[in-house]
């Protein structure tokens, strides 16, 4: 009687093994949680307006401008916010060395004044080590006058 109790056991051992070698895949979906993905969900960061004189061959204008800044990383939002007399000053300094004529042209290409402003923030914040923490610059209004 032991014999054939021992004999049932093994069977439906080896049946359970032959089952989970067989459905290892199914079963292992089952067991492990799946992986939802997350999307980098950006944070965005408005500046206050900015308004810089420009000068052309007859008069002087002015540009005000509204920028948003994005960053995917939302421990960069700390850097930005300390840094950001820094930042200000470079796209003021950006846009004044910019004469109106200049600024015309980028009217019809928002996008490259954007990629420039961008690059010049992340040079300026390399003097700090804090360069990368901004991804885009965002230029959310443009108004010559």
């Amino acid at each position: 009687m032991k014999v054939k109790i021992l004999i049932v056991g093994l069977v439906i051992i080896a049946a359970m093994g032959f089952l989970g070698f067989k459905y290892q895949d199914q079963i292992k979906a089952l067991v492990q949680t799946p992986e939802v993905a997350q999307s980098v969900r950006p944070f965005y960061i408005p500046l206050d307006k900015m308004v810089v004189s420009v000068e052309s061959e007859r008069t002087i204008y002015y540009v005000m401008m509204e920028v948003t800044l994005e960053t995917k990383l939302e421990a960069s939002i700390e850097g930005i916010n300390y840094y950001m007399p820094v930042i200000r000053n470079s796209i003021v300094q950006n846009l004044s060395q910019r004469s109106y004529d200049m600024i015309r042209k980028n009217l019809k290409n928002i996008e490259q004044l954007e990629i420039e402003m961008l690059s010049g923030l992340d040079e300026e914040l390399t003097r700090y080590e804090m360069n990368g923490i901004i991804d885009d610059v965002l230029i959310t209004k443009l108004v010559i006058q």
